[in-house]
């Protein structure tokens, strides 16, 4: 990550995955999390998924979005692939980077019927 600072590390042993290297990537927009499988520095062709934070998917359960299984599936890629990866989970980017106040009000809308690009432009906000 081009201005990130990393600012810790350890082995991080998944329910499913095996072990990953941890490290917290210190940038302008805050903590990010970075888990890395195999030796893939200075490599080409490794497998990266670029994750954005998701509490209402992750911690909460919610079946109105997939975010946890695209989040699975990723670090499965990885810790399957001979070449092993990175994952990067971005902390500043709930809600597409809006904060969860606005995704809790954009979830409100899709309660109405609304599909997530209607929920998000209702409010006023930028589709991703």
């Amino acid at each position: 990550m081009p201005g990130a600072l990393l600012k810790a590390e350890a082995n991080h042993v998944t329910r499913r995955n095996g072990t990953f290297k941890v490290y917290v990537a210190d940038h302008d927009s805050g903590e990010h999390v970075v888990l890395v499988r195999g030796d893939v520095r200075g490599h080409h062709g490794v497998l990266c998924r670029v994750s954005s934070a998701c509490v209402m998917s992750t911690a909460l359960g919610s079946a109105e979005c997939d975010c946890t299984d695209q989040l699975s599936a990723a670090m499965e890629l990885v810790a399957n692939d001979e070449r092993g990866g990175v994952v990067i989970y971005l902390l500043d980017q709930e809600g597409r980077g809006h904060g969860l106040t606005w995704k809790v009000r954009a979830l409100r809308n899709k309660n109405m019927g609304m599909d997530t690009f209607a929920a998000v432009e209702t409010l006023g906000l930028t589709p991703d």
